[in-house]
């Protein structure tokens, strides 16, 4: 169930998508079929063209950040600590 998820959310990225489209362009222009390639072609194009701009990713995501409010400026005290996440962060230290 876990890779049927993780395979079903790679598919369906935009550039996946995209890619897929192109590809099965290609395979409707080797059979033959050249207007239906054309036009996937074309729509392959378009979606990896708009998934890319940021006028289309602000879109998107400004119903997401409408919902909360920003914080005020000096809302919040000062942090205490600072916590890096990362994989692979090694710190070392001078002697």
């Amino acid at each position: 169930m876990f890779a049927l998820k993780q395979a079903i959310g790679v598919l369906v990225l935009p550039a996946t998508l995209a890619l897929l489209l192109v590809a099965a362009s290609g395979v409707l222009a080797l059979r033959g079929r050249a207007r239906a390639a054309t036009y996937t072609f074309l729509c392959g194009a378009l979606l990896a063209y708009l998934g890319a701009i940021p006028l289309v990713g602000n879109a998107l995501l400004a119903p997401l950040e409408r919902q909360y409010a920003a914080p005020a400026a000096g809302e919040h005290a000062p942090p205490n600590f600072v916590v890096v996440l990362g994989s692979g962060y090694l710190l070392f230290f001078a002697r």
